[in-house]
Order: structure tokens, then sequence, then C-alpha cells
């Protein structure tokens, strides 16, 4: 199992709204750039098994916490810009079902002036 730190708050599914390609597509490349920043910084501290080294061929299983400084409804948070990046970086095979099991995805109030972040665990 891999756990990865980033520094951004899932996004309510509300910015997509309108302009919603071009923010998705904005929002994958922050995601991408951040996890695979946070990867190399757990690589490099030895915390990241053999397996997740080389592309991904198995089934896998994610949890998803997100720390906010304001809480949204649950089923208005989004993870396709999240998931889009951790295929994209080969951390998944696919975003499908076939390729992932989806644990949980919840959310933590950490008041106004805590810092917003996500933390993703991958098995």
């Amino acid at each position: 199992m891999i756990r990865l730190l980033i520094p951004i708050a899932l996004p309510s599914q509300n910015r997509y709204l309108g302009r919603g390609f071009w923010r998705l597509h904005q929002d994958k490349k922050k995601f991408q750039d951040a996890i695979g920043e946070a990867f190399i910084i757990e690589k490099a501290n030895g915390r990241i098994p053999i397996a997740y080294l080389a592309p991904c061929t198995v089934k896998r299983t994610i949890g998803i916490m997100t720390y906010r400084k304001r809480l949204i409804d649950d089923d208005n948070l989004s993870i396709k810009a999240l998931l889009d990046a951790l295929v994209r970086l080969e951390l998944l095979k696919d975003d499908s079902p076939k390729w992932l099991n989806t644990q949980y995805v919840s959310q933590v109030s950490i008041g106004k002036k805590g810092k917003e972040l996500t933390e993703i665990w991958i098995k």
C-alpha cells in the first residue's frame, strides 16, 4: 500500500459547470503534477513497494480523504481529475470498475486557517 499527500483539496462538481472541459483539463494537470511530486518524495524515502514502480496491470483499491476549509455535500465531491491523473501516471490501469475499487471518499473540516490537502491510499 502507498499513501500520498497532495496539497490540493478535491474540487466541487459545481466547478465544472459551464466551462467544464477546460477547468477539468487544468485540474487534471494540477493533480498529475502534485501526485507525481508526492510519488517521487515517497520513492526517495523508500516508502514505495516495488510493485508500484512498474505500470499497473492489476485491479487496485483506493481511498481518498480530503481536508477542506469548507465542507461540501459528499455527492458533490469530484474525483474525476484525480483518477485521470492516477491513470496517466500509471498508478492505475484504468478508472473503470474492472480495474478500480473505490473504497471510500470522505472529507474533514480543517477550519479557516488550515491547509487544504488530499490524502490518497492505493492498495
